[in-house]
């Protein structure tokens, strides 16, 4: 007979028929539920095992009955009445804007406005072109019902490189006025146009540009046009009367409004709330658009999908997330659950929505997708070029998102899908392993924010490093089940139904190969720690069941080392050990074949970049302060956590002086990996200096200000400037 289970446990025990998924999952969480609540930082009706939030469907439900009645609510209309009026106030200003052929990247970017151009040439602030095809267009939205004057700059033309074909004529057509032929001068001019608002379509400028077609023998591109370059822009200082926006950006930006509206309704807040959080929002809008109309009403198709992927976003959080933390234990209540509900959802909206910005950065998309088709047609044994390092490429993060393949979805939807869905499930890992180790929902939202807000996950999601996202948060799942199934490790796979006990067939192993598979670096870095672990807990140990939970933890990773180096790794035996000839007769520089990296070039590299750039700074000191913090509290001195937290900083401390040691910028993606370690002390430091009044208040508020800035700061500028963030290492 089973063992009788308490009211307040929710066990898949209670089914009759016992598999090994149910049978592990009942361990898990039965093992999760066992730890004290040590940490305590709120009051006990906050505690982990209440919760006044409502379960799955029958949260969601009564929340979508209710959307009827918050449409229709004054508070929304009048919000969205003020930011028509706000935006039409915008657009009675006198109008100025230019961008800058030929940049690519960054503030001033030609793109999303050129269609139809080359790839950009030239030396930004100095002299930048494109060269068109025989048509292209320049498309140039959010400009309202005005008339334009507008500037652009021919810098090349079939002339200059064959004379003998006489001077070219450009033809344009802007919107439906009727076409206007431009003779082109020699050399490098100015050309000015007037637009009469009636050309206009909606407030977009549509200008077409049109010249014989030629191709240069030494240029392999086709036929080309013209070169266009320098500043493009777009001027009216004479106001007619009232400009309008254009129905389409009005329409759009109401449409947003309402969308979000009703997805902070299926979250759970009030209306008055979410009054608040939408008007902040709407004030951001409008002095963005007052800032940059074109960008904003390039933006605006944009805005109301992300909108709408938030309302979903908010319903599949609605259904799914409760009734998965109430399975652990930790579902908190409903005042702290809206709050976790708005991380999950701006996390999709930003890691998600954002890719598909139509300026976004695309990253190494395109490579991830190869990989990707690589692995499905069963080739995988990859190679990958880091930094000049050959090294293997394991693709078990593309076999374990394989069967989604399945739903005809694009490869690349798919990957940006996956790996938002990737940083979701690491938030909630977060938010379970700090709920349990401070005893309150309040922690584990704190870490859950501190995660959402941290620079690296973003600029991982931005690099579409689609395999680091994924063995990330593989790696960060071992690392949480290590801290809260202490030292039940010889448990794990094993039901009430299930006393069998054999060393390293449970699912430790199975987890640690999917690291070790899902990238080379995390198979470094788990490996290294799990192994420094292992002598530690063994040394710590003062009971059977202690030592048992080590011996399994060794046991486990033999295991799992074993099945990738005989299945995978031994794939490579000759290049590995053509790498180590190498090192040994040069150096890591004879085995990348590049310059030895200078010391003092790292040393700087490890204060700006790893730092201040990737870390934010406040990371790093107060993931260290939390440490401390645990290391000083007599309960925390024994188990795995702080085992596990000061391993990783000193094995991030040592792959910081490697390189001083073999002058190359070789990366096991190390900062990465301790970011784990500096989220948990994190969120430690700030619930304990956030109860020492309002200094404390203040510095824990101004230094999650200032992280959330940085990846605001690489957010927008990787999203709509294309241009690229610092690569994680």
């Amino acid at each position: 007979m089973p063992e009788k289970l308490s009211e307040k446990s929710v066990s898949i025990a209670r089914h009759h028929v016992v598999d090994p998924w149910s049978a592990g999952f009942s361990w898990l969480k039965s093992a999760l539920r066992s730890k004290p609540l040590i940490f305590q930082t709120a009051s006990q009706r906050e505690g982990v095992p209440r919760s006044d939030a409502l379960r799955g469907r029958d949260a969601l439900v009564p929340r979508v009955a209710e959307i009827g009645r918050w449409i229709v609510a004054w508070r929304l209309w009048l919000l969205v009445m003020l930011a028509m009026i706000g935006l039409l106030a915008i657009y009675q200003r006198p109008f100025h804007y230019a961008f800058q052929v030929g940049i690519d990247q960054g503030i001033g970017t030609d793109r999303p406005f050129l269609t139809g151009f080359l790839d950009a040439e030239g030396v930004p602030g100095v002299q930048t072109w494109r060269w068109t095809r025989p048509s292209a267009t320049v498309t140039v939205p959010g400009v309202g019902e005005q008339p334009l004057a507008i500037r652009f700059t021919v810098i090349s033309h079939q002339q200059q490189w064959q004379p003998e074909t006489g001077q070219p004529v450009l033809q344009l057509i802007a919107g439906t006025s009727a076409p206007v032929e431009i003779p082109l001068r020699l050399n490098v001019s100015t050309y000015a146009i007037y637009v009469p608002s009636s050309a206009l379509e909606d407030g977009t400028l549509h200008l077409r540009l049109k010249i014989n077609a030629w191709q240069n023998p030494q240029d392999r591109r086709g036929e080309i046009g013209l070169a266009l370059g320098n500043a493009f822009r777009l001027t009216n200082n004479v106001q007619p009367g009232i400009v309008w926006p254009g129905r389409s950006l009005m329409a759009g930006s109401a449409l947003t409004l309402v969308l979000i509206w009703a997805a902070l309704g299926l979250m759970g807040f009030s209306q008055r709330t979410a009054t608040t959080l939408l008007s902040s929002l709407a004030i951001v809008l409008l002095g963005l658009t007052a800032l940059a109309p074109p960008r904003m009403g390039a933006m605006h198709p944009w805005m109301a999908q992300a909108a709408g992927i938030a309302l979903l976003s908010a319903a599949a959080a609605q259904i799914v997330v409760p009734p998965l933390l109430r399975r652990f234990a930790v579902a908190p209540r409903a005042t702290i659950m809206r709050w976790l509900l708005l991380v999950l959802v701006l996390t999709v909206v930003a890691k998600y929505a954002g890719r598909l910005h139509p300026a976004a950065m695309p990253g190494d998309i395109q490579f991830h997708t190869n990989r990707f088709i690589e692995a499905l047609t069963g080739n995988l044994t990859l190679v990958m070029r880091h930094r000049g390092l050959v090294a293997p490429y394991p693709g078990g993060w593309y076999l374990l998102i394989a069967p989604l393949s399945l739903t005809g979805l694009p490869f690349y939807t798919l990957l940006w899908g996956t790996a938002a869905l990737a940083e979701v499930a690491t938030i909630l890992i977060f938010f379970v392993l700090l709920t349990r180790l401070t005893g309150s929902t309040y922690g584990g939202l704190i870490g859950a924010v501190i995660y959402g807000i941290s620079p690296i996950p973003m600029q991982n999601i931005w690099w579409s490093f689609q395999a680091q996202i994924g063995a990330q948060m593989l790696s960060i799942l071992v690392m949480a089940l290590l801290v809260l199934t202490w030292p039940g490790y010889a448990q794990w796979g094993q039901g009430p139904h299930n006393k069998t006990r054999l060393p390293g067939l449970g699912w430790l192993p199975i987890l640690l190969t999917l690291v070790f598979l899902g990238h080379i670096g995390s198979f470094i870095n788990v490996s290294a720690v799990v192994v420094a672990a292992v002598p530690l807990l063994w040394l710590q140990a003062r009971s059977g069941e202690e030592r048992a939970a080590a011996r399994h933890l060794l046991w486990a990773w033999v295991i799992a080392l074993s099945f990738v180096l005989i299945f995978f790794y031994s794939r490579y035996s000759d290049l590995i050990l053509g790498h180590a000839a190498s090192f040994t007769e040069g150096g890591m520089a004879n085995v990348t074949d590049r310059e030895p990296l200078a010391r003092q070039a790292w040393l700087g590299s490890l204060w700006q970049d790893g730092m201040l750039t990737l870390n934010g700074f406040f990371l790093v000191p107060l993931g260290l302060a939390g440490a401390l913090i645990l290391t000083l509290n007599p309960y925390r001195r024994r188990g795995s956590l702080l085992i596990l937290i000061w391993l990783t900083f000193g094995l991030g401390l040592s792959q910081a002086v490697l390189p001083l040691i073999t002058l190359s910028t070789i990366t096991t993606r190390w900062v990465t990996f301790v970011g784990w370690a500096l989220t948990v002390g994190a969120t430690i430091a700030v619930i304990q200096y956030r109860r020492r009044g309002w200094a404390g208040q203040l510095m824990t508020g101004t230094a999650l200000a200032y992280l959330a800035w940085r990846t605001l700061e690489v957010w927008m500028l990787a999203m709509a400037f294309n241009r690229p963030p610092l690569e994680p290492f």
